[in-house]
């Protein structure tokens, strides 16, 4: 028998007699429950047998409400298990299926791995930045014109050659994911 002297039991069993007691409150019986009172009222709603345990004015049979939510509780938990696992199963299966299609875009080259990609813009970037670091060498060891519209023409010309040898330096050059004759960015 529990002493309701220990200062733990009187939280856990907030009602002032030992715990032979059949009849309990409302507040009693959610406490020992761990659930509130308004859920009490709902399980008495929803549930037949615990139902039985009201025997009226907010008082309840004790081991007859306890037993009927054990019961209600493990009926919940073995109706979730089997759900849980077909839905495990499920998952599995439709990460299995996603892995798939991505392989088989990669191998029809309309999915590229990140690295590829940035490798690839990595090679670019320093293209363009060795093209433009370039350009001032490049008009430097040319004969300046004295006109300022030829000088224009002339760094034009030299930017637009810079630009192009950029844009054939810019692609694959045969890499894997390429189809031929198409750039890869």
């Amino acid at each position: 028998m529990i002493e309701m002297n220990d200062v733990a039991t009187q939280k856990l069993f907030p009602f002032k007699d030992d715990f032979s007691i059949k009849r309990v409150s409302t507040e009693e019986l959610s406490a020992l429950m761990g659930i509130t009172p308004r859920r009490i009222q709902q399980l008495e709603n929803e549930l037949p047998a615990f139902r039985e345990a009201n025997i009226g004015r907010g008082m309840w049979i004790c081991a007859t409400a306890i037993q009927a939510y054990i019961e209600y509780r493990l009926q919940g938990a073995k109706q979730e298990q089997p759900g849980e696992k077909e839905n495990v199963k499920d998952k599995l299966m439709r990460v299995k299926v996603e892995r798939e299609e991505l392989r088989l875009k990669e191998d029809q080259g309309k999915l590229v791995k990140i690295g590829l990609v940035h490798s690839v813009y990595k090679e670019i970037m320093l293209n363009v930045r060795t093209q433009i670091l370039m350009l001032p060498w490049r008009l430097a060891t040319m004969k300046m014109p004295s006109s300022p519209r030829e000088k224009e023409a002339m760094f034009s010309g030299e930017i637009e050659k810079a630009l192009q040898e950029i844009s054939d330096n810019g692609h694959l050059n045969g890499r894997e994911g390429q189809e031929e004759g198409e750039d890869a960015l």
